[in-house]
């Protein structure tokens, strides 16, 4: 889906750890909010650097489907206004609506989960969709 975009961008698409259980969800909306973030992911991580997806069991009741680059990070204030509609962050393309992560998020929580992000500036981002397990 993505091994286009990837190649010209001279990132590499990786697949991390994965689990084998049943989520509650619907599948086309959460896989167009994974979509989301892994464009996310592509745009803001420099040649050479490296975007994996992965799946891990956190406890009896919930999953954790993430989404990690090797970017540029977000700033405190970046986070702060992440999931803001229509903000961008800094340096992002224009013609952009910036709706992806607050698309993401009404998502996430419609499913009753949650988007957890670690971040830091330089070192890229991890977004984690935590979501209830079947």
């Amino acid at each position: 889906m993505f091994e286009v975009q990837a190649e010209e961008a001279e990132v590499a698409l990786a697949v991390g750890p994965v689990c084998d259980v049943l989520v509650r969800m619907d599948h086309d909306r959460v896989v167009q909010a994974l979509a989301n973030l892994v464009d996310n992911a592509l745009r803001f991580t420099p040649e050479g650097g490296v975007v994996t997806l992965s799946g891990e069991v956190l406890d009896q009741e919930t999953v954790s489907l993430s989404v990690s680059d090797t970017g540029v990070g977000l700033t405190q204030d970046a986070l702060d206004n992440l999931f803001s509609r229509f903000w961008q962050a800094e340096g992002d393309r224009k013609g952009r609506a910036g709706l992806g992560l607050a698309i993401v998020k009404g998502v996430i929580e419609a499913h009753g989960g949650e988007v957890r992000v670690e971040s830091d500036p330089g070192v890229g981002s991890t977004f984690h969709l935590v979501l209830q397990r079947a």
